[in-house]
């Protein structure tokens, strides 16, 4: 344990040597800026899906030069990394990670990890609610890209 706080402490004065002065406060600034500008290419990317603007324009024909691309060890690779994000899949995978975070003790960091998968599961639906996109047609639906019928 005293090894590991060792570390800890010259991991820490190496990024204070690096970053300089009061290194929580540069990382928050850090973590803030690159959330702001996420925000801002996500709002940007959702004002072009709103007003069917040029991404959207493209969009169709995009889709039917991948689904030129495919072949059936494609898609079958993709079906199967596809099914790594069915929400039953997540579910276990987020029991079996808070379980263990339980197991040792780390009540923050399961708190967190519920938090960010209740937060993210609202910010889809609230995403599919506020865009209200049709589906491809049933050609291009079944694209390896388009597995939620939503490219864009």
């Amino acid at each position: 344990m005293a090894e590991t706080k060792r570390e800890r402490r010259s991991i820490h004065r190496a990024l204070h040597r690096v970053l300089g002065g009061n290194l929580q406060l540069r990382l928050v600034l850090a973590a803030l800026f690159v959330g702001a500008a996420s925000t801002w290419l996500f709002a940007e990317l959702g004002e072009e899906i709103w007003f069917h603007e040029a991404l959207v324009a493209i969009e169709l024909r995009v889709l039917t030069w991948i689904e030129a691309l495919r072949t059936l060890d494609g898609n079958a690779f993709f079906r199967l990394v596809t099914r790594f994000g069915d929400p039953l899949t997540v579910m276990a995978v987020v029991a079996v990670a808070l379980a263990i975070l339980a197991l040792y003790r780390r009540y923050v960091e399961a708190a967190i990890l519920a938090a960010g998968i209740v937060g993210s599961g609202a910010m889809v639906e609230a995403a599919k609610w506020l865009i209200h996109r049709e589906r491809p047609p049933a050609a291009v639906a079944a694209c390896i890209w388009a597995c939620t019928g939503r490219a864009t």
